[in-house]
């Protein structure tokens, strides 16, 4: 019914809002993707940027023992591992 979905509306706008005052600025991996496939970011340092804007926006609006900031935690971790591979020409 209308009702109900204007319910779902307003629900899912006061919890944009709460996500707004705690996120000054947002970053998801889809943005990521997208600006890596615009050839947005000029080097890696750019998008270790976003990466870790990410990471810091999950404990920031989820708290540190959260799951979900629990999985981000091994990503992050996983990320830093990665990039230790990666030659020093690439990571500078």
């Amino acid at each position: 019914s209308t009702n109900c979905f204007s319910t779902q509306l307003m629900i899912h706008f006061q919890k944009l809002q709460i996500i707004m005052k705690k996120i000054k600025e947002p970053i998801w991996m889809f943005k990521m993707k997208e600006k890596f496939e615009k050839q947005e970011y000029k080097d890696l340092t750019e998008f270790m940027a976003d990466f870790r804007l990410m990471i810091e926006n999950c404990y920031r609006y989820n708290g540190p023992d959260h799951f979900v900031s629990k999985k981000a935690q091994k990503l992050e971790t996983m990320m830093k591992q990665k990039i230790a591979f990666l030659s020093r020409e690439l990571r500078e």
